[in-house]
């Protein structure tokens, strides 16, 4: 398998999008099919209308939407699918905020699933790059000075020993990611990582999905969605945010660029928590935040650097005003908020 060769932009080229149920996975397919690819999309249940009525109803998806039944923990479920494609998105990943065993059902399934999907793409000689998709709870500091960048990894004792809300999500994210990279430079297929923040902004599918709940958790004031909020707070005190639109964007990005290798972090904005909750209140003054802060937080010292994919020529097309206009707007069609 090629590890020089990326994907040619559009053309109707065959690529498998992994997980295209989920937020990111529908609007990467969204986003393909406007660019004129040829979409292999899995689905656990592909006959399950809550899942696939998102996707058939898309623009050019009668023409160059195909769906296919995969499972992560099932052993070459994901051959049929792949079979054919120039390139992969793995975007599939375990996610249960109440899940009662996280080791079993969250963690070891995404690793399992990482390395069942990257063993079918090595399998499949037309494959020349997989893109997976990261988090940012993969490059995490406990250093509220730091500077985030491709070398930062989250410490897995760190986050066994404070297992804040959703802890396993970044230890099955930090696993599943270095397994990724790990497996394509012993096996020599050419895989390339993105590490969003928080994704936020319109979405297709049926339901609100989690990131969205919690970034307007201070209008929505609830609590499970809030902890979320709090404890997915890369550097402390800050709040990272990147639209839907642009992530799907740089997924694209980073398959049809010839240079891309590694990991690439992917932050569109990094805020305050006081400073994120004065941007949300001053655009939409008729929610009331009641949420408390501490005003000296305001001097955020910390950064994420998206120097790496910026060099390459990515550019950001979303301020922080739109990522939270347009999850305010989306979130309001499916909800009693007005």
């Amino acid at each position: 398998m090629s590890t020089t060769v990326a994907v040619p932009e559009g053309k109707g080229l065959p690529v498998c999008v992994t997980g295209a149920g989920g937020y990111i996975g529908s609007w990467l397919v969204k986003t393909l099919l406007e660019n004129g690819y040829t979409v292999h999309a899995t689905l656990r249940d592909p006959g399950n209308p809550s899942k696939n009525s998102c996707l058939l109803s898309l623009p050019g998806a009668q023409e160059r939407l195909r769906l296919f039944r995969a499972d992560l923990c099932e052993e070459g479920s994901f051959d049929s699918a792949i079979h054919g494609c120039h390139g992969v998105f793995h975007v599939a990943t375990p996610i249960d905020f109440g899940s009662q065993d996280p080791e079993n059902e969250i963690i070891e399934p995404a690793i399992r699933g990482t390395l069942n999907v990257l063993r079918s793409c090595k399998r499949i000689e037309s494959v020349r790059r997989v893109v997976c998709t990261s988090s940012l709870s993969a490059a995490s500091t406990a250093d509220e000075s730091a500077h985030v960048d491709e070398s930062c990894w989250t410490s897995l004792d760190s986050i066994r020993e404070n297992k804040r809300h959703g802890w396993f999500y970044a230890e099955s994210k930090t696993l599943a990611e270095r397994a990724a990279l790990e497996f394509g430079k012993q096996e020599g297929i050419n895989v390339v990582s993105i590490v969003p923040p928080i994704i936020a902004g319109p979405f297709i599918t049926t339901t609100i999905p989690a990131s969205v709940d919690a970034t307007l958790s201070l209008i929505t004031g609830n609590p499970l969605w809030y902890g979320l909020l709090q404890s997915i707070q890369f550097i402390p005190n800050t709040v990272s945010l990147i639209h839907v639109q642009d992530i799907c964007n740089a997924h694209v990005f980073l398959m049809e660029h010839p240079a891309a290798e590694g990991r690439y972090l992917c932050s569109g904005h990094t805020t305050t928590m006081p400073d994120f909750a004065h941007v949300i209140s001053g655009r939409y003054p008729q929610y009331k935040i009641t949420s408390k802060f501490d005003e000296s937080q305001s001097a955020a010292a910390g950064s994420i650097s998206s120097q790496k994919l910026l060099d390459l020529g990515f550019k950001y097309k979303y301020s922080l005003e739109e990522i939270i206009d347009d999850s305010v707007q989306y979130f309001q069609k499916l909800t009693t908020l007005n």
